[in-house]
């Protein structure tokens, strides 16, 4: 059985990257993503790897988190939890 990673975060930037870098990697990866409709990068990556699997996540609503949490039991055994989501405020920082 694979291993598997939960990464939020994951549609751009470092999550995207760590997402890409764990499927190459032989990981299966449950990507959380607050619109998976502009993760594009991910869509890409998902019509080459079986073993990505992009959910609908806003860390901010229970529901999402309960269905995130579904989905990666589902798949087996977590190995890895990537916390990479973040929301910018506008401020410099």
């Amino acid at each position: 059985m694979k291993a598997t990673a939960v990464v939020t975060g994951a549609s751009g930037g470092l999550g995207a990257a760590l997402t890409a870098k764990l499927l190459q990697d032989g990981w299966t990866v449950i990507a959380g993503v607050r619109s998976p409709e502009k993760a594009k990068n991910l869509l890409a990556l998902s019509a080459a790897h079986e073993s990505l699997f992009i959910v609908k996540t806003d860390l901010v609503q229970d529901a999402d988190r309960k269905h995130l949490v579904e989905v990666a039991q589902e798949k087996g055994h977590l190995a890895l939890l990537i916390n990479n989501a973040g929301m910018a405020l506008g401020n410099a920082l």
